[in-house]
């Protein structure tokens, strides 16, 4: 059986029924706008193996607004990437690989998101 390894760009685009999202363990990359406009998002889990998020990756995700973020391997710009143009203002660190990279992802992550203080736990 074939194993998803990244979604790619505007894979789940505008799908308006999706509420929830868990990126699974083996996947590396979410591609640009790959949840634009999935309005009814709520809960996001980010897998401990994604790198890179691409460009306005939830933009459009009016309800999602925390995550839970397992990977230790986001650079700077992924980062960014998933919190930007969403609602988001509370990210939870989760996994081992994830809270030893804390004190970066706080210099990664902005200060600042939706207007609110992004807060990182």
């Amino acid at each position: 059986m074939a194993q998803v390894v990244g979604i790619a760009a505007k894979a789940f685009s505008k799908c308006k029924a999706l509420t929830k999202a868990v990126i699974g363990a083996k996947v590396t990359s979410v591609g640009a706008k790959a949840f634009n406009g999935a309005k009814k998002l709520k809960t996001l889990v980010v897998g401990a193996k994604v790198a890179t998020i691409g460009k306005l990756a939830f933009k459009g995700c009016k309800k999602l607004k925390a995550a839970t973020v397992k990977s230790g391997a986001l650079k700077k710009a992924s980062c960014k990437n998933l919190v930007k143009s969403t609602k988001i203002v509370k990210i939870k660190l989760a996994g081992k690989a994830a809270k030893k990279m804390k004190k970066k992802y706080k210099k990664f992550f902005p200060k600042k998101n939706a207007g609110k203080k992004l807060k990182i736990s």
